[in-house]
């Protein structure tokens, strides 16, 4: 009897194993096309600013145009963050227009951000309700508008996804890893934006809860705080000392007032 029951499940192991290749195909062929629709909707929906109008966007591109030309110019501003005008300047070397060149770096940054959001939503949704999340995600008009104008939430946003999906698995796996992980990618959101800073703070009270429930003892609470603060002051202590250099002030000035 023990036998016959160990060969019935070897058996039936490959057809198990099938459904299972089979599923998993089926889920990545419906990503991709919820991607495909998604990112032709915003290649649509970019003929509707064919002219540069925000003034944000000129900054930008005027950032971008000195990184090409070598000049230290592009981060002497202290309103506008310098890393999303680097994948400006990367993506111009392609284009003839700047400003189109632009915004299809904003398309691509969008498939990024859904591929992100897809793999934060798996873990609480099933595969449909996955796919008409990317769909609503696709359609939203305030990321249509960011779409077809070059402003750094077009980068912010991803960076902010990722930094939630790396918390998810922070929790699951690979705890240093990911910690060391999520202090990079919260540097990069402060390079982009300076409201970034602020996300320590949650981080760190979170940390700080999940040891009183004892999910980690408190010497890896303090282990990753100071792994936080060393690589976020390697990140951004360069760039708040320029700030400092042209207003004299430590804090985010303008900042505040947004945050």
């Amino acid at each position: 009897m023990h036998t016959f029951a160990w060969k019935l499940a070897n058996i039936d192991y490959p057809k198990r194993k099938f459904n299972t290749f089979f599923f998993f195909m089926i889920n990545r062929i419906a990503l991709i096309i919820m991607l495909i629709i998604g990112a032709i909707i915003h290649i649509y929906s970019l003929s509707l600013a064919p002219i540069l109008t925000i003034p944000d966007s000129f900054a930008y591109l005027q950032m971008a145009h000195h990184l090409r030309n070598f000049s230290l110019e592009w981060i002497w501003t202290w309103w506008f963050w310098p890393l999303y005008s680097f994948f400006l300047a990367f993506w111009t070397l392609f284009s003839s227009s700047d400003y189109e060149g632009g915004k299809i770096i904003n398309v691509i940054l969008w498939v990024l951000s859904s591929l992100t959001l897809y793999h934060i939503g798996k873990r609480y949704l099933n595969l449909y309700y996955n796919l008409l999340l990317i769909f609503l995600f696709s359609i939203s008009s305030s990321l249509l508008y960011y779409k077809i104008h070059l402003l750094a939430e077009n980068l912010y946003l991803p960076l902010f996804l990722l930094l939630i999906l790396l918390f998810h698995r922070f929790l699951e796996k690979e705890r240093w890893l990911n910690a060391l992980l999520m202090w990079l990618v919260l540097g990069a959101m402060y390079l982009t934006r300076g409201e970034a800073f602020i996300y320590t703070g949650p981080i760190l009270i979170v940390f700080f809860i999940l040891s009183l429930l004892r999910f980690f003892s408190f010497w890896e609470m303090i282990k990753h705080t100071i792994l936080l603060i060393v690589w976020w002051s390697i990140l951004g202590f360069p760039y708040i000392y320029h700030l400092h250099s042209i207003t004299w002030e430590w804090g985010l000035t303008n900042k505040w007032s947004s945050n």
